[in-house]
């Protein structure tokens, strides 16, 4: 990948960082199980793309 892309992957790393943190609110103000257990499983997805997306612009930058 050329290094003129690593600013799209870092605008969705962070996009992915925000929806994160929605998903957290979302976990805290929704006592509910199902939504909930959504909340935690959007979470955690999000969080693992959000870590190979900085890997990936960290290891450009390079």
């Amino acid at each position: 990948m050329s290094p003129e892309r690593s600013p799209g992957a870092l605008s969705a790393g962070f996009g992915l960082a925000q929806a994160s943190l929605v998903a957290a609110l979302v976990v805290l103000f929704f006592p509910d199980g199902t939504v909930r257990t959504a909340g935690l499983a959007f979470a955690a997805v999000s969080g693992v793309l959000v870590a190979v997306a900085l890997a990936l612009v960290f290891r450009q930058l390079d």
